[in-house]
């Protein structure tokens, strides 16, 4: 998984945790502007520690590391359920992980649905277009 693509499953993480409302909100936490953010979720711009590292602010469960080069998991084992900027109890770490992984497959079949329904009418408009160039060539 390429480092933008982790930036944004925090960011998607974080919204559906109700932790910020959108990305300009999280981009506000992380002291950056909105159109920075989406620079490092397109790729345009490269994660460095000193980013990765303001990524607390919105979580600090966060696993900097993991931003960085993908190892590990994306929180950080955490022994007590206070310890984090949000304030959530948490009793168990495995459930954190197997409630994200939840969210995240949740995230995906959105996304998976929203680019079916994207494709199909994509489909209907090129089905359109070949009707218009079938009349022209007709004529």
């Amino acid at each position: 998984m390429l480092e933008r693509e982790r930036v944004k499953i925090i960011v998607e993480w974080a919204i559906s945790q109700r932790i910020v409302k959108n990305k300009r909100d999280f981009a506000n936490i992380l002291g950056v502007s909105a159109s920075y953010l989406s620079s490092m979720i397109s790729g345009k711009e490269k994660v460095n520690a000193k980013f990765a590292s303001t990524f607390l602010n919105i979580d600090s469960r966060i696993n900097t590391n993991w931003i960085l080069t993908g190892e590990g998991d994306m929180l950080k084992n955490v022994s007590t359920g206070n310890n984090f900027t949000n304030n959530r109890s948490v009793g168990n770490n495995n459930n954190i992980q197997s409630s994200m992984a939840g969210e995240c497959v949740s995230m995906l079949h959105k996304q998976i649905e929203a680019l079916r329904e994207q494709l199909t009418e994509k489909d209907e408009q090129i089905k359109k277009l070949q009707d218009i160039i079938e009349k022209l060539v007709s004529k």
